[in-house]
């Protein structure tokens, strides 16, 4: 017997929750230095099977669209992407403790994608480089040679996370390291200067090392990265 409980689209299923996400509308002025889909606040809810679809709100972000969720091992921890536009951060949310929103290493660059290591103590995303570099905010593009190219240019980066802290609810987490960089792709990929192509499925081996597909040498190939950040 299927029993329908609510319409709602899930987007995670993971360690025997139904999460979904809704959007409240414009929260602020409708464009901006972010723009209109900076300010369209994002909430993330929990849907109850068990309950009858009893709804809660686990949290909300202000500015942007969520995405990209990826429980902890433990599924203590969830990481997502947080997309503003021009820019996106990635995020944890600590599901035992609730509390704020820990973002890790914001830039003005696009963070996405996040995936845990095996054992949970590090975390992975794809960094996107910002390749415009006109008003003055992250010229870093120039001195690599990518600014306002059509694509791609990004890094793969790791930091290593610790446990949670439990002493304060609005620290999900006790210690995120330094982010190492263990690939990059700035001014190649496959065709020159196409857009969508880059990284492709990137997995973990284990904690010290990742396998995925690239075409930085101008055909997909297997690459293998140590986690280490020896680029």
């Amino acid at each position: 017997t299927v029993t329908r409980i609510a319409d709602r689209t899930i987007v995670d299923s993971a360690h025997g929750r139904l999460l979904y996400t809704q959007f409240t509308g414009q929260n602020g002025a409708a464009a901006g230095n972010l723009g209109g889909v900076g300010y369209q606040a994002c909430e993330l809810w929990e849907l109850n099977a068990t309950a009858g679809g009893a709804e809660r709100m686990l949290f909300r972000v202000k500015h942007g669209h969520c995405a990209g969720f990826f429980w902890s091992p433990d599924g203590s921890i969830l990481a997502f992407d947080n997309q503003r536009g021009d820019h996106s951060f990635i995020g944890l949310y600590n599901y035992q403790t609730g509390g704020a929103i820990q973002w890790i290493h914001p830039s003005y660059d696009i963070d996405v994608s996040p995936s845990w290591s095996p054992s949970g103590k590090q975390l992975l995303w794809t960094r996107h480089r910002d390749m415009i570099g006109e008003d003055g905010r992250d010229m870093r593009c120039t001195g690599r040679g990518y600014c306002n190219r059509i694509g791609p240019a990004f890094s793969l980066m790791v930091v290593d996370i610790g446990p949670p802290t439990g002493h304060d609810i609005l620290q999900p987490v006790a210690e995120v390291s330094a982010p190492r960089e263990v690939f990059r792709d700035w001014t190649n990929g496959y065709p020159d200067s196409a857009a969508g192509y880059g990284s492709r499925g990137i997995h973990w081996v284990d904690d010290s090392e990742l396998v995925f597909g690239s075409e930085k040498s101008g055909f997909i190939h297997a690459v293998a990265a140590p986690t280490s950040g020896d680029v």
